[in-house]
């Protein structure tokens, strides 16, 4: 009895030193130091949402600098192994994002042997395909949410957008407020693409700007607008467009010059708003095709444009006031149409789904 009894208590002592082993590990950075290592933090959460969102994305310069801020902090004479361990992997992480995937899995390693149970060193490691199971890594409670943030981005990168607004949301209410920062317009697309299914176009509707090739893509696969137009035969990307470019669906709908206004269009055009306006107005009137009504013709009468940044002699004003009246597209700020501005590839389908409605 009294075997089992100090047996017993032997396993109580040994969980309660687990346990205090990662208390100790939550206070073994200390403050100044954990203060210097957040303000890198930040820069690589930064460049990681750029990454993720395809825009901004950091130059040479850039990834030099962070390098220069890790190698600065990792001067300290007093650092702790912890605080080495956490530098290390971060350095990893920006190895990771410039494509140095050796050098990315040297720095993972050395954090492992020089400190066990870091949590960027376990996202470094998830990166890298070397660690498994992230959520089941042992760390510290209180670094628990950067691993349910980094499950969220997981999520969103595998098209698991309800998913990823849930972890995101859960996330950023424990982490460090830049984290919220970087990665909130991450999270924002992810809740604007949480309807859209993977075989939906998926990858174009999550570009910040898409081109007219992908307008068109877009276009045919979620609407039958196109069928006057290209027939149900399969095309390839560049007969689908010249066929489309051909059609007349992206001229002016007030023509002001003699040159088409479809010159100097290619594939990689991006679609600014006001393209999409004039291609999309054009879709109704294919629609309507005994419907002459002429916008332009009403305001030059009574001497005013009713948006602000767009005139009534510009050759697309019929079509941007027509789309903004029948709720197509909107004014960006209530006031202003921002013409030469791009369109996201899920604003642009939210209009034609919009259209498809005006014309059922």
């Amino acid at each position: 009895m009294k075997k089992i009894l100090f047996i017993g208590l032997l396993v109580l002592f040994l969980v309660s030193c687990t346990s205090i082993q990662e208390d100790v590990m939550i206070s073994s950075i200390p403050q100044e130091q954990a203060v210097e290592i957040s303000k890198i933090e930040e820069k690589i959460a930064n460049m990681d949402a750029s990454f993720i969102l395809e825009k901004n994305i950091p130059t040479e310069k850039d990834f030099l600098q962070i390098h220069k801020s890790i190698q600065q902090a990792m001067g300290d004479i007093n650092l702790m192994t912890a605080a080495q361990a956490r530098l290390l992997a971060l350095e990893g992480r920006v190895y990771f994002a410039e494509g140095q995937k050796n050098k990315a899995k040297d720095c993972y390693l050395t954090a492992e042997s020089t400190y066990k149970g870091d949590v960027q060193t376990v996202i470094l490691g998830s990166r890298l395909g070397l660690v498994d199971d992230m959520e089941n890594q042992r760390i510290v409670a209180t670094d628990k949410p950067l691993i349910l943030l980094e499950s969220a981005i997981q999520s969103f990168s595998k098209g698991n957008y309800v998913e990823a607004v849930a972890k995101f949301d859960e996330a950023f209410i424990s982490l460090e407020e830049f984290y919220q920062q970087a990665y909130g317009e991450v999270r924002n697309q992810a809740w604007k693409m949480r309807n859209i299914d993977s075989s939906d176009n998926a990858e174009i509707l999550g570009k910040e700007k898409i081109t007219l090739m992908e307008t068109f893509l877009l276009t045919q696969a979620n609407t039958d607008f196109l069928f006057n137009f290209v027939g149900s035969k399969k095309l390839s990307n560049n007969e689908l467009f010249s066929k489309v470019l051909g059609s007349g669906l992206l001229e002016a709908t007030n023509p002001t010059i003699s040159d088409s206004a479809t010159k100097n269009l290619e594939k990689d055009t991006y679609l600014t708003r006001i393209l999409a306006a004039r291609f999309l107005w054009n879709l109704r009137k294919s629609r309507f095709v005994n419907d002459s009504k002429s916008y332009a013709k009403e305001f030059e009468a009574a001497g005013f444009s009713p948006i602000n940044d767009v005139a009534v002699d510009n050759q697309d004003f019929d079509a941007v006031v027509g789309c903004v009246e029948n709720e197509i597209m909107e004014l960006v700020d209530g006031i202003n149409f921002y013409p030469e501005e791009t369109i996201e590839g899920i604003e642009f389908k939210t209009c034609l789904d919009k259209l498809k409605k005006v014309v059922r």
